[in-house]
């Protein structure tokens, strides 16, 4: 073999093996790593990739089994479900406990137009809503009063998707098409209320 091919196959050599460290580098969550100014050997490459995904194997290992000493597991719900549901039911929890301030039930049906287009887009399964729910309630300060608010956003979600659904949302500024109807309402509430039932 001649030294320009020889020359030409270490350096492709080197060229993949600082692919594959920069791969496995920007799997690895964004850690930082050391800047090397030598290639490094593809050899050297496996034995790190070997060592970070034993590594990232034994911290999801670790993970698991202090989510099951705690009780708890990760695998209830998709982070789609788990993060804007939650924001849904904060918004409940915040914003319709306290029953009869002016222009709640115009900000009601906003609410729930905006809970069913992500339910629509999302479509959840119940046992995750469900699971999520349960999450949420066990953090309420006051129970009773969130369950009064949920059942006002159930209520103009159900009138959102009757005949007089737009005029409604139209009535609170609410910009959008409904594209739910009331048998959707119903499995996405039914699945919430299963969660934070007494």
């Amino acid at each position: 073999m001649k030294d320009s091919t020889r020359k030409a196959l270490k350096r492709a050599a080197a060229a993949a093996g600082m692919s594959a460290l920069l791969v496995t580098a920007s799997a690895c969550g964004g850690r930082k790593t050391q800047e090397t100014t030598a290639p490094e050997s593809t050899a050297a490459v496996e034995e790190t990739t070997a060592a970070e995904t034993s590594a990232a194997g034994t911290e999801a290992s670790s993970a698991a089994e202090a989510s099951a000493a705690a009780g708890t597991t990760d695998s209830a719900a998709p982070a789609a479900v788990s993060g804007k549901l939650a924001e849904f039911l904060t918004q409940i929890d915040e914003n319709f406990t306290d029953g009869g301030s002016a222009g709640i039930s115009l900000r009601a049906a906003s609410c729930a137009a905006d809970l069913m287009t992500w339910y629509m887009e999302e479509k959840p399964q119940a046992a995750a809503v469900t699971g999520e729910s349960k999450k949420f309630i066990a953090g309420v300060s006051d129970a009773a009063a969130f369950r009064d608010g949920l059942k006002m956003v159930r209520g103009a979600a159900e009138q959102t998707a009757g005949s007089d659904g737009g005029s409604l949302l139209s009535d609170a500024g609410w910009k959008g098409t409904v594209t739910w109807t009331a048998k959707d309402v119903a499995a996405l509430f039914d699945a919430i209320e299963a969660g934070t039932a007494e």
